[in-house]
């Protein structure tokens, strides 16, 4: 577990699922990135995470 927001990728070597995710502290998946290069998909995610830590955002349910 970690505190806030993180960034998830697919696994080293993994071909078949390509998905980045951005997760909350409880690992709930709270956005998926699709669109763009493996590279940027994660720069986004790692991106959006960062903002949501430094605005102590929450998710509405």
């Amino acid at each position: 577990m970690t505190d806030g927001f993180y960034m998830s990728g697919p696994e080293e070597g993994d071909k078949v699922d390509q998905t980045v995710l951005v997760c909350d502290a409880d690992g709930n998946e709270v956005i998926q990135i699709h669109h763009g290069s493996l590279r940027g998909r994660k720069a986004i995610g790692r991106h959006i995470a960062k903002l949501l830590n430094k605005g102590a955002a929450r998710i509405l349910s």
